[in-house]
């Protein structure tokens, strides 16, 4: 067997990426998006299994989480705390700071700032459950993410139309 001597390994996150991409749970929604940019249209007779799968995917989703949950013990950390602050108010706030720096409305701002400002995605507990990766942290950042995201939503409720004000 010949082997190149100067041929170099690949790299590792490189290697990860294309490994990951190589599996349906990352390929399917990389094409759906792919699609979208290039135009692609589903044709209208598949449309209600797609709508059935998308009311489907929310439940399932959670039922998946709160199993995945189930499996981990619960801790509040540092790392926890900073995950919730980054992901429920630092995020958030630089995005309504950039939105009106860049002249967006008022009502698309107070929108985009919440969609953001949301716990993030069960789904990450799931894979990394499934890859024994980041289970206690990830799991505990999401639970108490979702927790403290009715905090969250009250305070960007409240400050948005006092930022607005003050912006103009």
């Amino acid at each position: 067997m010949l082997v190149k001597k100067d041929a170099k390994p690949m790299n590792p996150t490189l290697k990860s990426v294309i490994i990951a991409v190589k599996k349906p749970v990352a390929a399917a929604p990389l094409l759906a998006v792919i699609f979208i940019l290039i135009g692609i249209k589903i044709p209208a007779s598949w449309a209600p299994t797609f709508d059935l799968i998308a009311k489907a995917n929310a439940g399932i989703a959670v039922l998946a989480a709160g199993l995945a949950l189930s499996t981990v013990k619960f801790s509040i950390d540092k790392e926890v705390i900073w995950n919730t602050f980054f992901r429920l108010f630092l995020t958030p706030g630089i995005i309504v700071l950039v939105s009106y720096l860049c002249g967006m409305g008022t009502q698309k701002i107070s929108m985009l700032c919440l969609a953001t400002g949301l716990p993030p995605a069960f789904s990450g507990i799931i894979i990394s459950s499934r890859y024994n990766i980041y289970v206690k942290e990830g799991a505990s950042s999401v639970a108490v993410s979702t927790v403290f995201f009715a905090v969250s939503c009250i305070f960007w409720i409240w400050i948005l139309p006092i930022f607005a004000g003050v912006s103009h």
